[in-house]
């Protein structure tokens, strides 16, 4: 068993679900939105679309570890 590539690999599964669950949340508060400004959005945006593409750029390289 490589111990070190089962944690890297849940450590993926981990965070993609940590970012579903989060996604997901956002969707059902969506009515509560109304109340937030302009640049919160831009905020959010910005900073989860950080995190989604260096997720999406880590991803391979952790998944693959030998």
């Amino acid at each position: 068993m490589n111990h070190l590539r089962n944690a890297s690999r849940f450590g993926v599964i981990l965070f993609w679900s940590v970012v579903i669950g989060l996604i997901h949340s956002a969707f059902n508060n969506i009515d509560n939105s109304k109340s937030l400004g302009w640049p919160t959005w831009l905020f959010y945006g910005s900073v989860g679309g950080a995190i989604i593409y260096g997720g999406a750029a880590v991803t391979p390289k952790l998944w693959n570890i030998k």
